[in-house]
């Protein structure tokens, strides 16, 4: 099994590797980085981050985050790189590539648009009419969301886009992030990050459900998943937050194995 991590770290000069295992809860052996930032002049300048690999039609999709070296009138020069990232795409054959990277970012800022900021830590799905959703953490300047962390939609045809962002953010009452994002028996299902403590009371894993991919609530158990690891024959680890969580859709397209970075 492959699996695509990123390396280094949040605003940086990083890129996605290729690690192979022959389960999907490992052990993974590093292959080779299979995708970097394209350099000055691009609009994926400097990373290559937060891989978020689908499979659609016998064709791979890499969804990933990038940033462009650019001055938005923020108040220092993480804010400007903060601001300046994006979601691309790139699209192969195999997992091992060759990787063929989009030459524009998958969506954008648009005035009137409930993305307003910088749009990261994106999950894509198909739904059930055959168009392609996908959710995304990003910034809004509407009153009321001011310097919040929200929830965008963006809607396609296609899975390598284009991408038309919803007017409306989702899950506007309370903060969360990092989703991951599945259709299942008729219903869409999405799992984020509760670092704020909002929805579980604790700074693990919250599961939401929606009908129609566009209305959004909290499951009526939401505790996905403590921010606790269970070493098999060792001992339990704390984690401050959970980043970023990945789940392999192993069976009737099931979430049946689960990945979380940790600090």
């Amino acid at each position: 099994m492959a699996q695509i991590r990123r390396v280094q770290g949040l605003v940086g000069p990083f890129g996605s590797c290729l690690c192979h295992g022959r389960y999907a809860w490992g052990p993974y052996q590093h292959e080779k980085i299979i995708l970097r930032g394209f350099g000055p002049g691009h609009w994926n300048e400097q990373s290559a981050q937060n891989p978020h690999i689908k499979g659609f039609g016998g064709t791979y999709y890499l969804y990933f985050v990038s940033h462009v070296n650019d001055d938005f009138g923020k108040e220092n020069e993480m804010e400007n790189h903060r601001w300046g990232q994006r979601i691309g795409v790139a699209v192969a054959q195999d997992p091992a590539g060759p990787w063929k990277v989009g030459e524009a970012p998958l969506i954008d800022y648009r005035k009137v648009k409930g993305a307003e900021g910088y749009m990261v830590n994106h999950s894509v799905c198909q739904r059930l009419d055959g168009s392609y959703l996908m959710i995304f953490k990003t910034r809004s300047n509407a009153p009321g969301f001011r310097d919040r962390m929200i929830q965008c939609m963006a809607t396609a045809k296609n899975p390598d886009g284009p991408f038309i962002i919803s007017e409306h953010p989702i899950l506007t009452d309370k903060e969360a992030e990092d989703s991951f994002l599945w259709f299942q028996e008729g219903m869409y299902y999405a799992i984020l990050d509760d670092q704020r403590e909002l929805y579980t009371g604790d700074d693990g894993l919250a599961l939401f459900t929606s009908k129609d991919g566009e209305n959004w609530e909290p499951a009526q158990n939401p505790n996905v998943m403590e921010p606790i690891l269970h070493w098999e024959m060792v001992h339990q680890v704390h984690s401050d937050i959970w980043k970023g969580p990945k789940f392999g859709l192993m069976k009737w397209a099931i979430p049946s194995c689960c990945s979380v970075p940790h600090n």
